[in-house]
């Protein structure tokens, strides 16, 4: 990775952007916590709340999570921290029923132990037809926001499709696409082609916060540039980048501020290189195949085998294995 440094620099985001029509204002960083959960760093509680906290001290106040990341405890801890006012919360589920919807909401009121969730969003969307397909848990989710527990609703993607779907979907809020400059990761079109479905639902009003601005890491080497051309994108409110580290946490808010981040946490960061590991123990059972959205992983004589250049290291792949075989760090 290669970044301007400088000794110092003021370190603090830029001011609250409305998440477009919804009343929610975040911060031009969003704190990623999948790099927090099981799935990959796992971090220590005390260490991660620390950064989770560090992050609150220094202007941001948008977290998002998942069912399936499974650390809302962490989140609990930094709502009792920080106290629930100063933080928004977006989770995501791949509910598709009235149910299965109810049982995720409130699995996460209850393991953060707040009365509401800001922005509830389906998990992974594919296209039109799939959100047609989760029309019963949208339409509770909606629901559960008229009892005020849920601010907004709305649906993440990588997929161009799922986020063109969204443009004339009334109950779609708030999008959280998967865009970076290279294009990486999107698995039905290019970059120019995923940022035109964003402008659509930007212009109808809907709040935009993107995701895997850096490939999942393979665009590391663009740090800067990546995250640069992101934040100079009208349509995105703010940004969500995984964060495992105080280094990382100081790079990118200096970025987002337009200054130099600090040399000491550059060097740091450029000791960091996540990626996917399968341990010799894996079976090839071939479970975790449907949770990779990048098509990455294959199996190939029993044996389950990477192309690192589609990985994105987002290790859902990792929770849907049985023996923990498969690993992010």
């Amino acid at each position: 990775m290669t970044l301007p440094v400088e000794v110092t620099s003021p370190l603090s985001t830029s001011p609250l952007r409305a998440l477009g029509s919804s009343g929610i204002l975040v911060s031009r960083l969003c704190f990623g916590t999948l790099t927090l959960s099981p799935l990959q760093s796992n971090l220590p509680p005390k260490q991660a709340l620390a950064l989770l906290v560090a992050a609150v001290d220094q202007g941001v106040n948008f977290f998002d999570t998942a069912t399936y990341y499974r650390n809302y405890p962490l989140l609990r801890a930094l709502i009792k921290a920080v106290g629930r006012e100063k933080i928004v919360i977006a989770s995501k589920s791949y509910a598709s029923s009235a149910d299965d919807a109810a049982r995720d909401l409130q699995l996460a009121l209850q393991e953060l132990d707040t009365t509401y969730i800001d922005i509830f969003l389906l998990h992974e969307q594919l296209s039109s037809a799939t959100l047609q397909g989760h029309a019963a848990a949208l339409t509770y989710y909606h629901q559960a926001k008229q009892k005020g527990e849920v601010r907004a609703v709305g649906l993440s993607s990588h997929q161009v499709a799922a986020v063109r779907g969204a443009v004339l979907h009334p109950s779609i809020e708030i999008v959280h696409p998967l865009y970076n400059m290279s294009g990486f990761g999107i698995a039905d079109g290019s970059a120019t082609e995923m940022l035109q479905a964003i402008d659509e639902c930007y212009q109808m009003g809907k709040g935009i916060y993107a995701m895997k601005v850096l490939g999942g890491g393979h665009l590391a080497p663009r740090y800067a540039d990546c995250l640069r051309h992101v934040a100079a994108l009208d349509c995105f409110a703010s940004i969500a980048v995984g964060m495992q580290s105080l280094a990382e946490l100081q790079v990118n808010l200096a970025l987002l501020a337009g200054t130099h981040p600090p040399a000491a946490a550059v060097a740091s960061l450029n000791k960091q290189q996540r990626q996917l590991r399968i341990e010799e123990y894996c079976t090839g059972c071939g479970l975790c195949l449907p949770r990779c959205s990048s098509a990455a992983l294959k199996l190939s004589q029993g044996k389950l085998t990477l192309d690192a250049s589609r990985c994105v290291t987002c290790g859902y792949c990792a929770a849907a294995c049985p023996h923990f075989a498969l690993k992010v760090w």
